[in-house]
């Protein structure tokens, strides 16, 4: 069992982050798409501080020696999908870059045929 002061602090901790979270998406430096994710995790943080004895079940009903291991799996499970989400994210963006580029690219040359005709006009 944790102690009571322990428990509060991460509770406490929990809360800040929370208002961290719904911070950053009301001034729109975080998407909420994103911030669901993490939104999600202090949740389970804050109920496994809340109630500890919630986690000490999982631990016992899913044959974990010990919280700890429990709380290194989540952890760890909690950072790949973390991981794999910012992956996803930042191949989205970089075939827009890509896309946006080539556009770019297209409209300069479109341009510059424009001007070309204008000066052969004059």
């Amino acid at each position: 069992m944790i102690s009571s002061s322990f428990q509060i602090s991460l509770v406490a901790i929990c809360l800040i982050l929370l208002v961290l979270l719904i911070k950053n998406i009301i001034t729109y430096k975080l998407e909420l798409k994103y911030a669901l994710l993490w939104f999600l995790i202090v949740f389970v943080n804050l109920l496994i501080s809340l109630f500890p004895q919630i986690f000490i079940f999982i631990t016992h009903y899913t044959s974990i020696e010990t919280p700890s291991n429990l709380l290194f799996l989540l952890g760890i499970t909690a950072s790949l999908i973390i991981n794999y989400s910012l992956t996803n994210s930042l191949s989205r963006n970089s075939k827009k870059i890509k896309e946006l580029t080539q556009e770019i690219g297209l409209l300069k040359n479109d341009i510059k045929k424009i001007l070309e005709c204008e000066s052969e006009v004059k």
